[in-house]
Parts: C-alpha cells; structure tokens; sequence
C-alpha cells in the first residue's frame, strides 16, 4: 500500500499517511449447512402435514446428534402449485391446471462439533431430508475476534513500518499519530458439498467425508503520523 507525506488543510499540521495488510489463515471451529425437506401432495394440506411431520423427525435428528435449539433455523418455507399447461384448441383459450403442491422447508443448522457434521448429514438424510447444500466453514464469534485481533497487528505493524521508513528518507522524525482507522473481513470457506438419498444409497455406511478448508482473515489499518518539526 501507498505511503504519503501531506500537508491537512485544516489543521495545517504536517503529517505522513501510511497503510499496511495483514492476513491470517486459520482452521475453522463451526460449520453451517442448508437442508432441505420437499414433499408433495394433490392438495396444499396434504403436502404441508406431510412435510411438517419429515421436518420434525430431522429436527429431532439434529437435537439427537447434539446441536442445540439455537442452532437450528428456518431460513424459508413454501408452498408452489404444481401447475401443466395445456395449449389451445379449437375453440379454447390456452389454460393451466393445478396437478398438485410441493412444500419445501429449509433449515440451516450450525454445527460446532466438525467431526459430527458428515454423520449429521447423512442421519438428516436417511430420516426425511431430500438433500443437503452450501456447507460453509467459518469462525465462532469468539475465534473470529481473537484471529482479527491477530490480523489487526500484523497490518498495523506494516503501517507504522512503511512510516518510519519514509520519514528515515527524507529525514524528518514521527511524531504522534494523528489518526489510525481500520477495515477488516474474513472468507468463510465453502465446501462444495451436495448430498441427498440417491447418493447415500451408493455409499457405504461411514459417514460422508467432509474436509473443510482454512479460513483467510484480512485487515487494512491506515495511519496518520504528525511530523516532528
């Protein structure tokens, strides 16, 4: 990043900006993943029942495999006609007709425990899920804020460093800082992982291998040094 000597037009006060990255790969702690439950039915009730019981057995499957009521949200629930088209005739108008509905209830389940997370999906499956997507790796609020910490550091080490280094050069000396800001973000590693019961039945009985990968925080801090005069 760019370091600059400048002069603040309002406080008329000599100073050196400066910025710096840092970065931190770290393992993740917690896992997210979207299940879904899909039932059909020649009327809007039939299919609703019929989901809601699925939803409740897998529900109680995640309970089971000890994820916790906060750990478990509906994120979308809908109800779609079924609808075939049939095309004009003679003497008829082109026209719809409902063939039935199809009820689909999305969970996302936050798991902590990464090692139950294959179990957790295939058991999610065999009780009534139809199939499991967007399995995302990420950090607990707790490790989220010691890693960023950790990143913060590092960029603002940089920061300080590329100052010094140009006031060295021009020899001029630091002074206090002036201003320091910051911005910080991190990229949850996504797995690509899709499973639903046509593929469990090809597989053995082991649970569904689930590796994540590391997780990358990134931070940029800007500073401010006052020019000693």
């Amino acid at each position: 990043m760019a370091c600059t000597m400048q002069v603040n037009p309002n406080q008329q006060i000599p100073q050196i900006t400066s910025s710096g990255e840092g970065e931190v790969a770290t393992n993740p702690d917690q896992a997210t993943a979207y299940i879904q439950i899909v039932s059909q039915g020649k009327i809007a009730r039939e299919a609703q029942t019929y989901n809601k019981g699925l939803a409740n057995k897998v529900k109680d499957t995640f309970l089971k495999n000890g994820l916790k009521e906060e750990d478990i949200e509906t994120t979308s629930y809908t109800v779609n006609p079924e609808r075939t088209y049939y095309p004009p005739k003679e003497g008829q108008k082109e026209y719809y007709k409902i063939q039935g509905y199809t009820v689909t209830h999305t969970f996302k389940i936050t798991v902590k425990d990464l090692e139950k997370l294959g179990e957790l999906v295939d058991d999610s499956i065999q009780t009534g899920a139809n199939s499991v997507e967007n399995v995302e790796f990420g950090l607990s609020k707790q490790k989220e804020i010691q890693v960023k910490a950790e990143a913060l550091k590092i960029a603002s080490t940089k920061a300080k460093e590329k100052a010094q280094a140009i006031a060295e050069s021009l020899g001029i000396q630091l002074g206090k800082v002036l201003s320091a800001s910051e911005s910080v973000g991190y990229t949850p590693y996504y797995a690509g992982f899709q499973a639903n019961k046509a593929m469990l039945m090809d597989v053995e009985a082991a649970p569904s291998p689930i590796t994540p990968g590391k997780v990358e925080v990134q931070t940029t801090v800007n500073l401010a040094y006052e020019i000693n005069q």
